[in-house]
């Protein structure tokens, strides 16, 4: 076989910030052409040539493209909804939407026998014929096996499952002719090879839970209906497999082999290995980045080139001359030809009229496009007018007709024209605040405001969200209506920002909730069963306190996230930092973990999560490992959730591993985990002495058991969904719940898992009682992407609690452990160890919860000049209750989405996205009262949109680690230091400081705030007054001319407090707040220089 090289590697991302990976790589059997898929859908071709350029680029799919042949007609591509058939320059020309089969498509591959037919199959076992020529039209329907995952043509229609099992039919009359068992528990690819050979590789066996490939390439031929003598043996272990399938004879064909890693081979011919290249080929290795993997393969028509695609969205080409042919005679290329350049008929810019564009013609007598037809319009009555609970509620019923008292709400015969906005969506708080200053003004009110500031008409009818009666009634069995607080909350912006969302009216209970509208917010419901397992959130939080090398830590932000959560008690939170952390890391990107922009119905969350579970539990683990950090003390490691198992496995993690149909009518899930801890497999191995291979069963023995379960569900197809809800394992009949709420864990002898109930007293010490914690479920709604909600229960009280990621309510064990309804699935559980609190709490009390002091003198990473006088060893530590002001500037990371809508109206869908910049704190005591002693820029590690120069004073070389002369940290470290400042119980003065404190995601407790906005706020005026005004009229100072300095800030904020308390203590404030708003209405709230 010649020598192979690489030609060349093609890097194609359009118009993505990230790339997707390249899902299917095809060579075109009858254009010099190679085409890729890619994960979103998109569909690319290639010329060769030096260099390869783009041929064609097109959105194919809207979804992941699963199957892709080159066709005669055009190309054939399959994703889960739709079959199409596109020009080969991206025009559809037919589209088979998913109306004919009643599943996800999986394959399509073209009839041996008609050119313009094709076979197409979905995941369920139903395949149909199309004809291409006539519109899609169906020729014939009929039923192959079961859970088909490819579709293969030749000579023979070959079938392949996700078991192994491959069926050869005849295309003729679609009858089996042979049926081919691969001794393979799980088939990877599969090919052929004219006339008659099939070829195919896969995984037979487990160790530690995962598939290894099978070394042998199994060869079967389909005319004599024998395997051969021997297969091709790739020592490797061969996951993806091709052929160039247009060869006249087996002997012709050039087989490629390959693994996921990048090593392959490529053998002459497909013929019964008697040639001495199967015994030892010549292996390659392609040059895949890091943390990268191998998709698809496939073999050039002519043999000459092969190719290669990742993950990482990289296409590699090799060949063994540097100039191949992919295609032997290939059809010539449509190029597109220069347009005729045509004289403009009018010439218009910016000062012509737009009368001098002409209507179209119009003959007076065709109806127009906008004229509805008599059958597509409905004659329907005026809709009844609202009628108040209240009136409801007094009425006296004779027959159907009530009477009530007038409340005289409205005028006589008055009829509300609008319908109030529904009860389940808040009002704004400025709305609310409009109101109450509304009725404050009011010598009379119909209706009476409640302590909350919403009016008693929308506190008269109950909601589902605020009902306290229906946080103890659960979710009947099998409902398929969905109650509203498991439904996807969204926050909606008015023209103040975030700021002005209720979250209170979502959450009710004192434990904090986690804002949406954040990239990869998916992980809230995980990160808050993280934060309700004591054990791990003691960690966490520890870490967070060590001297962490890292300037990205996922473990530290976490930490960071956990104690805002500890001092927030019910308040909203966001987990902004720790996203910002995860979406950087290059690991979870290549890993598919990252949130789509846009997420659609088909995203699957629950498969997303579980993948996270696995790859952040690693990652904490090794950034808890490091060895730069002092170790933890000894006592702990018995309780440490993220300790190493003598097996070497980061977590104590496991995936259920359901069984076959038969068995699964009998099944617990005591056995389920019994046989995800001990997993018995068979394996096929070469035994020295009979020179031959030889099956051998092989056992895993659980030694230690850990103190928290992290157990991924992994439901995949519905069967396995009903296990959960019950049927026919025994708990319909003895109304027992499938999932206990706690299970008996012993290894006296052997592993032994029961339910609590089952275990004798006798017997009581030998076993290690876990309960279910927490559970992490999909919610999913028909055409409406889906979201993951989180249901914990609390250990202080024993209480479950549904977290909807800002949605906070109480619930019911009964509706925990109910999964009869179709729109829940659970996806991830945590068990942890009973009495654990108790017996971890003195290793638990060993742990560092506190920064070091001096945290606040930590140099910079890259050490510039600085407005900041530093804090001395006699300033700390800094004594509880200590005053200090606080400013910050920020820059806009992505700008805000508006949309404009058909009246013109601009409605706000997303608003900035704001990163800190700069952060100063001043001094607020004597003697050194004024002073900064800390002034930061944070480095900017993300492209940044604006830099608002005017408003935040912050130019674009401040946060550039190469170019900036200012005092520039990455933003961990200067968290570090105000967690300090928070934790020490310091007093923080400034303006406006909500909306800063939200932006750099930490939580102050009202107690340590003095804002001077609020000191300064009329209650009879809605109008808050600007730092800048405040400044000109009480401290004769004219601040923020050029921009706007954070020092300068905080200095104003610091002596507007001191007057304010000057002026408290001779009883002028009020006079002063008086004057202050009259003289602000009459210059209009701006300075006589600005006017």
């Amino acid at each position: 076989m010649s020598n192979w090289a690489e030609l060349a590697q093609i890097y194609d991302v359009p118009g993505q910030s990230a790339a997707y990976p390249v899902v299917r790589v095809t060579f075109d059997s009858y254009q010099n052409l190679i085409w890729a898929a890619y994960a979103n859908g998109r569909i690319t071709s290639y010329v060769p040539g030096s260099p390869i350029t783009k041929y064609s680029s097109f959105i194919g799919h809207r979804d992941e493209i699963s199957d892709l042949v080159a066709h005669p007609h055009g190309i054939l591509s399959v994703s889960p909804t739709d079959v199409r058939l596109t020009t080969r320059g991206g025009l559809v020309k037919l589209s088979l939407a998913k109306r004919k089969l009643r599943h996800s498509y999986t394959s399509v591959a073209p009839s041996p026998t008609n050119p313009n037919a094709v076979y197409v199959s979905d995941r369920t076992g139903h395949a149909l014929i199309m004809d291409l020529q006539n519109g899609g039209r169906v020729l014939r329907e009929f039923r192959i096996d079961y859970d088909v995952i490819m579709i293969r043509h030749g000579t023979y229609l070959c079938t392949a499952t996700s078991t192994g099992t491959i069926a050869i039919k005849d295309p003729m009359t679609l009858k089996t002719v042979s049926v081919v068992d691969s001794h393979l528990n799980s088939l990877g690819r599969l090919a052929l090879c004219e006339p008659s050979l099939l070829l195919a590789c896969g995984y037979s066996f487990q160790v530690g839970g995962v598939l290894l490939p099978n070394p042998e390439v199994l060869v079967y031929d389909c005319a004599t209906k024998n395997n051969r003598p021997a297969g091709i043996y790739f020592e490797p272990g061969p996951e993806l497999l091709a052929v160039n399938e247009t060869t006249p004879s087996p002997e012709d064909a050039v087989l490629l082999v390959a693994n996921r890693h990048g090593q392959f081979a490529t053998f002459s011919g497909c013929e019964a290995p008697a040639a001495g290249d199967y015994a030892s080929p010549v292996l390659y290795q392609v040059n895949l980045p890091e943390f990268t993997s191998l998709t698809s393969v496939a073999v050039a028509p002519t043999g000459e080139a092969i190719a290669f695609a990742d993950n990482s969205g990289t296409l590699h080409i090799w060949s063994t001359s540097p100039h191949p042919c992919f295609v032997e005679n290939p059809e010539p290329l449509a190029l597109p030809g220069g347009a005729e350049c045509l004289a403009p008929l009018l010439d218009m810019n910016s000062d012509a009229p737009l009368s001098l564009i002409g209507l179209p013609y119009y003959d007076g007598e065709s109806p127009l496009l906008s004229v509805w037809r008599q059958h597509t319009t409905v004659s329907t009555q005026q809709r009844a007018p609202y009628i108040d609970p209240r009136i409801l509620d007094k009425a006296k019923w004779n027959d159907f007709v009530g009477y009530a008292p007038n409340p005289r709400q409205r005028n006589r015969n008055q009829v509300m024209t609008h319908q109030a906005r529904p009860s389940d969506i808040p009002k704004f708080r400025s709305e609310r605040a409009r109101e109450k200053l509304h009725t404050q003004r009011s010598r009379t009110s119909s209706y009476p405001t409640t302590p909350n500031g919403t009016s008693a008409a929308s506190a008269a009818s109950p909601t589902v969200l605020n009902s306290p009666a229906l946080a103890t009634v659960p979710v009947p069995a099998g409902s398929t209506k969905m109650p509203k607080y498991y439904r996807r909350v969204e926050i909606r912006y008015s023209r103040f920002g975030v700021e002005d969302f209720d979250f209170d009216f979502y959450n009710k209970s004192p434990y904090s909730g986690l804002e949406t509208d954040i990239t990869n917010s998916y992980c809230n419901s995980l990160l808050q069963a993280l934060f309700y397992l004591p054990a791990f959130r003691a960690v966490a939080v520890a870490h967070m306190t060590l001297a962490c090398p890292l300037d990205s830590c996922l473990l530290c932000e976490l930490g960071f996230l956990f104690r805002m959560l500890e001092d927030a008690h019910g308040a909203n939170c966001q987990a902004t930092n720790f996203l910002r952390v995860f979406s950087t890391i290059r690991q979870a990107d290549a890993l598919g973990l990252l949130e789509p922009a846009k997420p659609s119905p088909q995203t699957a969350f629950g498969a997303l999560i579980q993948n996270a579970v696995r790859f952040m539990l690693q990652q904490f683990h090794q950034e808890y490992s490091q060895p730069e950090l002092p170790p933890l003390p000894t006592t702990w490691a018995a309780y440490g959730s993220i300790q190493s198992s003598p097996q070497g496995d980061y977590t104590p993690r496991f995936t259920l591993p359901y069984l076959t149909t038969a068995e699964r009518t009998r099944v617990s899930f005591t056995q389920l985990l019994h046989a995800a801890l001990e997993p018995h497999t068979q394996n096929r191995v070469w035994c020295e002495d009979c020179r031959q291979y030889q099956m051998m069963n092989q056992a895993k023995v659980c030694s230690t058991l850990p103190p928290i379960l992290t157990i991924n569900c992994a439901i995949k197809y519905n069967d396995e969904a009903q296990i959960w809800v019950g049927v026919g394992g025994g708990s319909s009949g003895s109304g027992r719940r499938w999932l206990p709420t706690r299970i008996a864990v012993s290894l006296r002898d052997h592993l032994d898992i029961r339910t609590a109930e089952d275990v004798d007293e006798t017997e009581a010490d030998q076993y290690t009682l876990y309960e279910v914690s927490a559970i992490v479920s999909e919610i999913t709604e028909p055409g409406q992407p889906g979201h993951l909600v989180a249901q914990i229960r609390q250990t202080d009280s024993g209480q479950w609690y549904l977290f909807n990621d800002f949605l906070v309510r109480s619930t019911t064990e009964a509706e925990v452990f109910e999964f009869g309804q179709p729109w829940r699935t659970p996806v991830v559980l945590f068990l942890t160890r009973v009495g654990m609190a108790e017996t971890a709490a003195p290793a638990i009390a060993e742990l560092p919860n506190t920064l070091d002091p001096h945290t606040l003198i930590t140099p910079a990473k890259y050490n510039r000049q600085t407005l900041a006088v530093p804090l001395t060893p006699d300033e700390l530590p800094l004594p509880r209750g200590y005053v200090c002001a606080l400013d910050a500037e920020f820059v806009v990371q992505n700008q805000a989405e508006i949309e404009v809508r058909s009246d013109g109206t601009r409605h706000l869908v997303r608003p900035n996205l704001l990163r800190l910049a700069r952060v100063s704190v001043i001094r607020g005591r004597h003697p050194r009262k004024g002073e900064p002693f800390l002034d930061d820029y944070v480095a900017a590690t993300v492209p940044i949109a604006d830099y608002v120069t005017a408003y935040s004073g912050v130019r674009e070389n401040d946060l550039n680690p190469r170019l900036s002369r200012k005092h520039l940290l990455p933003l961990k470290w200067v968290y570090r230091k105000l967690r300090y400042l928070v934790d020490t119980g310091c007093t923080f003065v400034g303006h406006g400081l909500s909306k800063d404190l939200r932006t750099i995601n930490i939580y102050i407790p009202p107690a340590q705030i003095i804002d001077t906005v609020g000191i300064f706020r009329s209650q009879r005026h809605q109008r808050l007054v600007s730092l800048k005004f405040l400044a000109w009229c009480l401290l004769g100072e004219d601040i923020q001319r050029a921009a706007h300095c954070s020092v300068q800030d905080a200095s104003i904020a610091l002596r507007l407090y001191e007057k304010s308390e000057e002026l408290k203590e001779t009883g002028k404030f009020d006079d002063v707040l008086e004057d202050l708003y009259v003289q602000g209405q009459k210059l209009g709230w701006k300075l006589p220089d600005d006017q």
